[in-house]
């Protein structure tokens, strides 16, 4: 047998509907978990992000012919997953509707004998409806099981909203189906986890999770129409060793994060038996609430391993003690425990994931709980597991694992777990892990955020700002900004920015460095670096891979350039680079070109011309101009002057030479370049002495030029 999968996430649902946040991180972790555990190889699976209407299409027939490209003695299944926006008649991409009946025809005409569809997406129950939905026999996805036909689980029923969440940093029913797959699920213990322990588990799950929430309880559907015998296995256990094991004396709700804050696994964990999930090596943190209250426990899975997770090893939220020590049954090898230099990020990893249920006081030493409606001060930290509305002011740190819509005010730090919309002000640091949402962070030290959607708001610090994401806004720091993504707004900076993966729209500027990825905007600082130049370099230094807008400075470097380089010294890769050598009634000159395709300066030396008169002098001579290319020819016009050092036949030391040259030339050979032209201009002393004296009446001067260019 041979499954394949196509996943997709899709946050935009059209200009009527918010943007969801978490559509492709949701897509993401069931293509982790369905890689992982599902048996789906790498190239059998498809995974398309924010695609509108056409290019889910476009998946879908992908996904056909990879399936009629299968041998026909192999049996084939597929999964479908969708999470995003949608209503009582179809997904919803874009400004753009997928009916629901589309949708069932394209899933049933695949040509495959086992076809499985989940639709993490509003009224997507709307799916379902029209069947009923009744469980029989399913299939086990080996050769002794022969199954037919399809199944169909939705999220919510066909008039509720599915809803996500900043503190499982995904929708209530992929995290919920995740973690079932991941083994949480697997209620008869035989390490696999069925498509009905799936759903079974999801639906409890997100049910408990939404029962209280704000859009009311959330009830996830099926439709399974299947023959054969046995039970569908959605993942295989048995495929990995490294395993997490809690526990049966273990109650509460237990979170499972990575040490960056995303949720890998989140359950209600029952008294009285024990649960096995397999995760990927790594370090987590294990928070619990539970009848003694939020705890913390760190986890680290090193290779094959099981580790052991009891009462016993979980600690409070303070800085000496969140560890987790036990042997390993069954196996040997893992280790769950925390180094001392881990203290401080566990501690601000559990205050942003757990709390007290329960309204909180409004003052005291520690401030803890859920959400947050009002005032909340404490003198050592204050810290909310779900979202704030108000204002938190601490003397250490706020922290909460939600969205903050008011404002956290701290000596020392702010952190938030979800996006920011309000203020974070900080003598120490500011930390928004969601983004920001029309947020603005005031720092004297320190301002990290990262958002995996577009944020708004602006960071200003008198040391640094970091912010991975794409942000509309301002970063403004004293020392320096780093920012991973597109910007749209001005970096600002006393020392350095450095911009990278994605397109700068707007202003860079500082008194050392700048560096972008794609400008389309203007850079001004010392030294200016960016992969493609859309707009505008000035500096002393410019440097680009492709300079399609344009670079003024004292040297600019380009590999490829089609808008102009005005500078002392150009170097562009396919630009003008060119030696030569005329000569006029007026004198002998050469000089040497650099610049662009279209612009270019000339560095060179002339003799002065003979109808001024005088003794032999050396003339430098500086100019800029600009070449077009009419048909076979190239035609230069530039301006520039020439200073004649030594007698030059008039009242002074020496002769300035503004002229203006026209030049038109005949390429040969990529080499050789014969050209005629004009040249003209005037002549007067200039006195270079300390004293003053006197300068001569202006000269003009007029003659054509003939020469070589090589």
């Amino acid at each position: 047998m041979r499954r394949y999968a196509l996943v997709a996430g899709a946050n935009d649902g059209g200009p009527e509907r918010a943007r969801l946040r978490y559509a492709a991180a949701d897509a993401r972790a069931v293509a982790g978990v369905l890689g992982e555990l599902g048996g789906v190889l790498p190239e059998d699976q498809l995974v398309v992000l924010d695609p509108d209407i056409e290019g889910l299409r476009a998946a879908l027939r992908q996904l056909q012919a990879r399936l009629a490209a299968a041998p026909d003695s192999q049996r084939t299944e597929v999964i479908f997953y969708y999470s995003g926006h949608s209503d009582e008649a179809g997904l919803l991409l874009g400004g753009a509707r997928l009916g629901y009946a589309e949708l069932r025809t394209a899933i049933q005409g695949l040509d495959t004998e086992v076809r499985i569809a989940i639709l993490d997406s509003c009224a997507s129950g709307a799916l379902v409806r029209g069947k009923g939905g009744r469980h029989v026999a399913g299939f086990l996805d080996d050769g002794a099981n022969q199954v037919a036909g399809h199944a169909f689980l939705t999220s919510s029923a066909a008039d509720e909203v599915s809803q996500e969440a900043d503190t499982v940093g995904g929708s209530y029913f992929t995290s919920a189906l995740v973690t079932g797959l991941r083994g949480a699920a697997d209620a008869n213990a035989d390490r696999r986890v069925t498509l009905h322990e799936a759903y079974r588990f999801a639906y409890d799950e997100t049910l408990t999770r939404t029962e209280s929430s704000r859009y009311g309880a959330q009830h996830a559907n099926f439709d399974m129409e299947l023959s054969g015998s046995g039970d569908l296995v959605m993942t295989d256990l048995r495929s990995r060793t490294s395993t997490l094991w809690l526990d049966p004396a273990l109650e509460g709700r237990l979170t499972v994060r990575e040490p960056g804050g995303r949720v890998v696994a989140e359950l209600g964990k029952t008294r009285g038996a024990a649960t096995e999930l397999r995760l990927e090596p790594g370090t987590y943190l294990v928070a619990l609430r539970g009848p003694a209250g939020p705890q913390a426990a760190t986890a680290r899975i090193g290779g094959p391993a099981t580790v052991a997770l009891r009462p016993a090893d979980f600690g409070p939220l303070t800085l000496a003690a969140a560890t987790a020590r036990g042997d390993a049954p069954p196996a040997e090898g893992g280790e769950a425990i925390a180094d001392d230099r881990d203290q401080v990020q566990i501690l601000v990893d559990a205050l942003a994931g757990l709390g007290a249920d329960g309204e909180p006081p409004r003052v005291g030493v520690v401030q803890q709980g859920a959400d947050l409606a009002g005032f909340s001060f404490g003198i050592g930290a204050t810290a909310y597991t779900g979202s704030v509305e108000g204002v938190q002011l601490a003397l250490g740190a706020n922290t909460t694992a939600g969205a903050v819509d008011g404002a956290q005010l701290a000596l020392a730090g702010n952190l938030v777990g979800g996006s920011l919309r309000g203020v974070q002000g900080a003598v120490g640091f500011n930390a928004a892990r969601g983004g920001l949402d029309g947020g603005l962070m005031l720092a004297s030290g320190l301002n990290l955020g990262a958002g995996a959607e577009e944020a708004r708001g602006a960071l200003i610090s008198a040391g640094a700002n970091l912010y991975q994401g794409d942000l509309v806004g301002a970063a403004l720091a004293a020392g320096g900004n780093l920012h991973q993504g597109s910007l749209e707004g001005a970096m600002l900076a006393a020392g350095a920015n450095l911009q990278a993966d994605g397109a700068l729209r707007g202003f860079q500027g500082s008194a050392a460095f700048n560096l972008a990825d794609e400008l389309h905007g203007t850079q001004l600082a010392a030294v200016n670096v960016a992969d493609v130049v859309g707009g505008a370099q000035i500096g002393v230094v410019n440097v680009s891979d492709e300079l399609n807008g344009a670079a003024v400075g004292l040297i600019n470097v380009a590999r490829r350039a089609e808008g102009p380089a005005v500078g002392l010294l150009n170097f562009i890769g396919d630009g003008i680079h060119e030696a030569e050598l005329g000569w006029s009634p007026l004198g002998v000159s050469a000089q040497v070109k650099l610049g662009s395709r279209s612009t270019y300066t000339a560095l060179g030396v002339a003799q002065p011309p003979t109808a001024i008169g005088g003794l032999p002098g050396l003339g430098l001579g500086l100019a800029f101009g600009g070449r077009a290319r009419p048909g076979p020819l190239e035609l230069d016009l530039d301006l520039g002057a020439d200073l004649v050092l030594g007698d030059a036949g008039f009242s002074g030391d020496a002769a300035l030479q503004p002229r203006a040259r026209a030049v038109l030339g005949w390429p040969l050979a990529p080499w050789v370049t014969p050209y005629v032209g004009l040249r003209a201009g005037a002549a007067w002393g200039v006195h270079l002495g300390a004293e003053p004296g006197p300068r001569g009446e202006a000269r003009p001067f007029i003659g054509a030029e003939a020469g070589l260019r090589i």
